[in-house]
Parts: structure tokens; C-alpha cells; sequence
């Protein structure tokens, strides 16, 4: 009991303590309904637009470089991001967006973008199907099925081989996996061009880059750069990179070499989704180059 109140009475003076301070949030799926997979994060488009309209009233949507201007505002700034690319999300954000004259980025693989089944949601399917065991023994891997998902987003998992094994094992098993959730280029092309939302690089297959060679890691982040650079205006693209997965451990000073060379001026991370620690920790320094650790806001989530 001691120990529950401890823990109530600390989280309420965390959140006094960053009452008023910046956020960077990050949504994934945004859809009439909560993606039908819970391992999806997934907020309801209503609940979705009152927790803008509610973080309206507590600071100031902002553009990365308004965000990344240190000098003192009058309101907190908020950042708006959006990774995976899902077409549903676009297609309900932008235009609500577009109305309040709100700025956000939405970043993109150009991978999926491009019309490649995405491998987590073949890992999804598989695991959907109970075949998880028969692929983990057909393989090698040495790991329980319950620990599986959780596995295959760790530096630990070579994504790209998987990614491989996956596909060939839905294919001779005949499984079935959601296709088309994520925005093609025909669609990704009809964003309005007023500025307020920018298209940026979450790298092309959304391998965990830790997990990978540097020559891998290369081709990830530079496939996705050049094909942003080579189907859209300079001014519609982010100059952030965010990092597939979002955890320390899931990228490496050669993937932070990549994306400074490549121009990028700051990455963007997973952060979390504990409404108490949404403030906390929001900037850092990963090998020399600036980095945000973004709240993910759930479906219940309320701005106070």
C-alpha cells in the first residue's frame, strides 16, 4: 500500500514538475476504429482529434523549425509526428489538420510506400495463425513463441534476414496478411501544398538498424532519402529522421554518421506512452547529433 502511494504521489510531482514544458507526440494508426490488432498503437480518429483540440488550449502546435528555435515561447511547443505511413491515417488527419492550421510530419518507408508487403505485419499474421513454433523450428531460432514479437524488434534479431524468412514462409504456407494499409506515392502526392505537413524518412523497410550491417543501414536511410528528394519539393520534406522502433538500442553511431551526412538535423525517437513521463527526458544528444524522445498518447489519454 506504502509502496502504490509512493509511487501515485511521485508521478504527480513529476507531472507538476514538467507542467509546461515541450512535446513531441507520436501517433501511428489513426482510424474511424482502433486498429484491429492490439499490438498496433492506435487511437480512435474522435478521441484523436479531441486530444488535439484539448492540447490546443495547453501550448502551440509548431513546425520542426519553430520547434527546434530555442528561443522561449510564450506556450509550450508541440510537435506533431506520424510514423508507419498508414493511408487511413492520412486520410482522416490532413484534412482535420489542414482546417486548424496545424503542422506535422508524416514519416514514411519507402519500402511499404512502394507497395512491399511490410514484414511485421506478416509476423503479426503468423503469429495470428498459431505458426509461430513451426517457423521458429523450421529456421533455427531458439526462442519461446511468446517472446517472438518482442524478439524481432531487438538489435538482437537480424531484421533484414527475417524480414526474408517471413515473407518466404507466409508464401509456402499460404497465410494471408493485411496488404495495403500504408500511403502510396499516388497518394502521398496529392498532400496540399501548403507546408503544414511534411513527409519524412522512417528509413525503407523499417528494419531495426542496429540489427543490420552498416551497408544495410545505408541502403535503409538513403533509399527512402532519395526517393523523398526525387518525387517531392525540397520544402515538403523533414529534415528528421525517425528511428524505426524508436529505442536507444535500436540504432548505432553508424546510423547516426548516415543521417548527418545525409543533412538531417536531428532524430526523432519512440520515447513513451506513460502519461506522467511526457515531458520527461524530451532532449538528448545521440553521438553528436540532437534527438527527442516523443509521448505516444493512447486511446484514453486525456490533456488535463
Amino acid at each position: 500500500m506504502k509502496t502504490a502511494l509512493g509511487s501515485i504521489l511521485g508521478n504527480l510531482r513529476l507531472a507538476k514538475a514538467n507542467r509546461g514544458r515541450n512535446m513531441v507526440l507520436l501517433y501511428h494508426h489513426v482510424g474511424l476504429k482502433r486498429h484491429n490488432d492490439p499490438n498496433v498503437h492506435s487511437v480512435s480518429f474522435s478521441r484523436f482529434c479531441k486530444q488535439i483540440s484539448g492540447l490546443q488550449a495547453y501550448g502551440r502546435f509548431v513546425d520542426e523549425d519553430l520547434f527546434f528555435d530555442d528561443t522561449v515561447s510564450e506556450k509550450p511547443k508541440i510537435l506533431l509526428t506520424f510514423d508507419d505511413g498508414f493511408k487511413e491515417t492520412l486520410a482522416l488527419v490532413e484534412p482535420f489538420l489542414q482546417r486548424k492550421g496545424i503542422p506535422s510530419i508524416y514519416f514514411v518507408n519507402q519500402a511499404l510506400a512502394t507497395g512491399r508487403p511490410f514484414w511485421r505485419d506478416i509476423l503479426r499474421s503468423i503469429i495470428t495463425a498459431d505458426k509461430a513454433q513451426p517457423f521458429l523450428q523450421l529456421y533455427g531460432y531458439n526462442i519461446r513463441p511468446e517472446q517472438f514479437y518482442l524478439w524481432s524488434k531487438s538489435n538482437e534479431c537480424n531484421s533484414h534476414k527475417l524480414s526474408e524468412e517471413l515473407l518466404e514462409y507466409a508464401s509456402s504456407q499460404s497465410i494471408s496478411f493485411q496488404e495495403s494499409q500504408y500511403a502510396t506515392l499516388a497518394e502521398l502526392v496529392k498532400i496540399p501544398a501548403s507546408g503544414l505537413l511534411k513527409l519524412g524518412n522512417h528509413s525503407s523497410h523499417h528494419y531495426c538498424l542496429a540489427s543490420v550491417p552498416a551497408a544495410v543501414q545505408q541502403e535503409e536511410i538513403m533509399q527512402t532519402h532519395d526517393w523523398l528528394a526525387g518525387n517531392f519539393r525540397q520544402e515538403q520534406i523533414s529534415r528528421l529522421f525517425s528511428v524505426p522502433f524508436g529505442g536507444p538500442e535500436s540504432y548505432t553511431r553508424q546510423s547516426v554518421e548516415i543521417v548527418k551526412e545525409a543533412g538531417y538535423k536531428g532524430l526523432l525517437l519512440a520515447g513513451t506512452k506513460d502519461y506522467y513521463r511526457r515531458y520527461a527526458e524530451l532532449s538528448s544528444d545521440s553521438f553528436g547529433l540532437r534527438s527527442y524522445k516523443r509521448f505516444l498518447p493512447k486511446e484514453n489519454y486525456r490533456v488535463l
